[in-house]
């Protein structure tokens, strides 16, 4: 006990005390110095015993002296969250100034910085229920507020406008890093709210005006439609407070406060977001789809073909139903030419043509299209297709979804009489169609392009090539007409080579697994002919 619970004067040396006594004296004397602490521990006792005096001196009676250490130490019983959290009739808590420790894993940030007055506010959960913690900065604790640290408090329990919150006289960090309790899932703040970690799902800002970036917080409200509830913007979160307003329907994570100044403190509870990562965004739908061509300026003289005409590629794995998607030119409006049920396969492309039913069989043999490639006519649409400009316009391609996404936009500043404009699976501009490159090639008319990813062209058709699968994961295997040589060339839409072989032999396999994900021209040539196919690398 004696160095951790009192020391003397002069000091001891082990568990002796050696005091002269000076000549003629009959009076000595040593102090006891007590070392407070804040450990409950009851009374402790010392004693002393005189022993071994030297010569000239004689140990009397008594010889041994008790010395008592009053404990002075107040107990400070430990509770649980649970155990602080009932409320009276005024919804106060009903452990109302009672001393007591408790323990927590520290959620969100120091509420208290903005000011600049040394107090820290943050809250503590327990896994199942959480609870506030203010400390004053004139009680010097000493703890700057990490999220994820498990803290003791001691203090007494209070409230600041109906927020029940334990007023800290001393923060230990018991250890670092904890995981935090997974939100509860809400649609409207109460009692049961307060200090929880809370999450509201696919709401949006009631009136963006009220997100004004000023003061030390404001209030914003939102709804997921049927319920709206109080956002509270604490300047001391500053990512969130220097934001802009969100737009759109986002999902919210915060902790459950309270701001009510009367009595009873049943209401004016608040939503507090603890950083800007607790505004969640729903992750865009994606597709693989691109517009890939449009014909904006035909040059044949076949009034009842020649006019606009645009091809969607699926250069997926996944076959898609364009029902209810939409597109527009360079009014880029979602919704103006709503499309009806038509399933685009892997790999597949298909024809949107501005011409009547009745004249999409001239159409199909001005361009040697099969009756595998699928084209959409005007009587197809609810609404008239817009045309396209030869002075430069676009195409949008639009999904179904309620805001709807855009999935790809295709745009031209000028288009080549009697040419297609080409585009990769970015939607990215190539330029024009030309002969043998991309696959494209004359049609009767005189235009140059490849509407429908058809296999091969007009001039093309002697040599009749396989390509298989396609899409494809890398491998693919393609079955040649016949014996001879052949050399087979890939190229991107650019027209460069990336790789090429010769064969003898009626079949072959290529590995494409080398490059990246996206569409390839894989050109097949001999003394016979050509064949060009667009090949889908997932």
């Amino acid at each position: 006990m004696l160095g951790t619970d009192a020391t003397t004067t002069p000091a001891l040396s082990g568990t002796t005390l050696t005091l002269p006594v000076a000549a003629m004296a009959d009076t000595i004397s040593f102090t006891v110095n007590i070392l407070d602490d804040s450990n409950i521990e009851g009374n402790e006792d010392v004693v002393f015993t005189l022993t071994a005096a030297s010569s000239g001196l004689a140990i009397g009676s008594p010889s041994a002296f008790t010395f008592t250490i009053a404990d002075n130490d107040v107990f400070i019983p430990t509770y649980t969250i649970p155990q602080v959290k009932g409320v009276d009739a005024n919804f106060l808590p009903d452990s109302l100034n009672v001393m007591c420790k408790l323990q927590g894993t520290v959620l969100g940030v120091n509420t208290q910085t903005f000011a600049s007055t040394g107090n820290v506010a943050f809250t503590i959960h327990d896994g199942s229920v959480g609870f506030g913690v203010f400390g004053a900065g004139n009680k010097n604790l000493g703890y700057t507020v990490n999220e994820g640290d498990v803290v003791r408090i001691i203090g007494t329990i209070g409230h600041f406008n109906g927020l029940a919150q334990i007023n800290a006289d001393s923060i230990v960090v018991v250890s670092t890093n904890a995981a935090l309790p997974t939100p509860v899932v809400i649609t409207g703040l109460d009692e049961s709210t307060e200090s929880q970690l809370i999450r509201m799902n696919d709401v949006t800002v009631v009136n963006p005006t009220q997100w004004t970036n000023a003061g030390s917080g404001f209030t914003v409200d939102v709804t997921d439609g049927v319920n709206t509830i109080q956002l509270r913007i604490d300047a001391d979160v500053a990512d969130v407070y220097n934001a802009p307003c969100p737009v759109g329907t986002f999902d919210v994570v915060g902790i459950g406060g309270q701001f009510d100044n009367s009595a009873p403190h049943n209401s004016g509870y608040q939503f507090l977001p603890r950083y800007l990562a607790d505004f969640i965004y729903p992750v865009p739908v994606t597709y693989d789809l691109a517009i890939t061509e449009v014909m904006a300026s035909s040059n044949d003289a076949n009034t009842s073909v020649n006019e606009d005409w645009f091809e969607i590629t699926n250069y997926g794995s996944t076959a898609v139903d364009l029902a209810g998607f939409s597109w527009d030119d360079n009014s880029y409006a979602a919704g103006t030419v709503v499309f009806p049920s038509i399933t685009v396969a892997p790999g597949e492309a298909i024809v949107v043509a501005q011409i009547d039913a009745a004249n999409e069989a001239a159409f199909r043999a001005t361009w040697n299209l099969g009756a595998w490639v699928q084209i959409l006519v005007n009587e197809d649409f609810a609404t008239a297709q817009p045309g396209f400009s030869a002075n430069g316009d676009g195409v949008a391609l639009f999904d179904s979804s309620a805001t709807p996404i855009e999935i790809c936009r295709a745009e031209y500043s000028a288009a080549l009489a009697g040419f297609s404009v080409e585009y990769d699976t970015a939607c990215t501009y190539l330029g024009n169609a030309a002969v043998g490159v991309r696959g494209a090639y004359t049609s009767t008319g005189g235009d140059v392009g490849s509407p429908g990813n058809q296999s091969i062209g007009l001039e093309e058709r002697v040599l009749n090539v396989r390509l298989q699968p396609n899409p494809s994961t890398g491998l693919l295997t393609l079955t040649l007409p016949g014996e001879g040589t052949y050399t087979i060339v890939v190229q991107n839409l650019n027209g460069q080579t990336l790789a090429s072989q010769t064969v003898d032999t009626t079949r072959s396999l290529i590995d494409l697994s080398g490059l990246a994900r996206g569409m390839y021209l894989v050109v097949v040539s001999s003394e016979a002919g050509q064949s060009t196919q667009r090949i889908v690398l997932q």
